[in-house]
C-alpha cells in the first residue's frame, strides 16, 4: 500500500538566479535572524504595552531557575528606558493597564482597581494616608510585582530568554544573508507487506 511522506528541503537563490541546496550555516543564519526579529517584536510589544510610546530601548536581564530536577533559563526582569538613558516607570494610564480582560486581572477587576482596594486596607492599618509621592511609588512597585509574579513576560509576552538590549525605536534592519526556500517533497513509498 502507499504511503506519503513529506520531506523538507531548504534552498537558496543564487546572485546569478540558480537555486542550490542550502547550507546548515546558512539555516542557522536564517534561524538566528528570525528568532531575534520575533525577539524584537515580542520585546517592542511589552515595551508600547506597559510602558507607552517614550520606551527607546528595553534591556532583558534572565537568571536560571530550578525545579527540584534542572536548572532553566527565565526572564527575571525587562526594564526600559527613555531616548535619554532614562528607566521609564510604567504608564498606568494606557489600556493594558486600565482595562479589563480575561487574560488580565483576576476577579475581574482591572490592576489599578486592585491597587485602589490594597491601598486602602494598608491606610486602614497604618491609621494615615499615604502621600501623592509614596501612592505613586507603591503603585509602581505593584505593577512591577504583578508583572513578575504572574511571569507576564513569558506568559502573555513570549519574551526571549537571554540577556539582551533591544533598540526600540525603529525595527532592526533586514542582515544580509540568503533567502531561504523551503520545499515540501511529497514522496510515495511503497509499503511490502510480505
Amino acid at each position: 500500500m502507499p504511503q506519503q511522506q513529506e520531506n523538507a528541503c531548504a534552498i537558496v537563490n543564487t546572485p546569478v538566479g540558480m537555486m542550490r541546496p542550502a547550507t546548515s550555516s546558512e539555516i542557522t543564519a536564517w534561524l538566528r535572524q528570525h528568532e531575534w526579529q520575533a525577539g524584537w517584536e515580542a520585546v517592542h510589544d511589552f515595551a508600547q504595552q506597559l510602558f507607552g510610546e517614550r520606551a527607546h530601548h528595553a534591556q532583558v536581564v534572565t537568571g536560571d531557575e530550578y525545579d527540584d530536577e534542572h536548572y532553566y533559563t527565565v526572564v527575571e526582569d525587562v526594564i526600559v528606558y527613555d531616548a535619554e538613558g532614562n528607566p521609564l516607570p510604567y504608564d498606568l494610564t494606557l489600556p493594558y493597564w486600565t482595562e479589563v480582560g480575561p487574560d488580565h486581572f483576576a476577579n475581574a477587576t482591572s490592576l489599578l482597581q486592585d491597587f485602589e482596594n490594597w491601598l486602602k486596607q494598608e491606610e486602614a492599618e497604618r491609621k494615615a494616608p499615604f502621600s501623592a509621592e509614596e501612592r505613586e511609588q507603591l503603585l509602581q512597585e505593584y505593577a512591577h510585582d504583578y508583572v513578575r509574579d504572574h511571569n507576564l513576560y513569558a506568559n502573555e509576552f513570549d519574551l526571549p530568554c537571554e540577556d539582551a538590549t533591544f533598540a526600540l525605536a525603529e525595527p532592526p534592519p533586514e542582515r544580509a544573508g540568503p533567502v531561504l526556500y523551503i520545499l515540501l517533497q511529497e514522496e510515495t513509498k511503497q509499503r511490502s507487506d510480505g
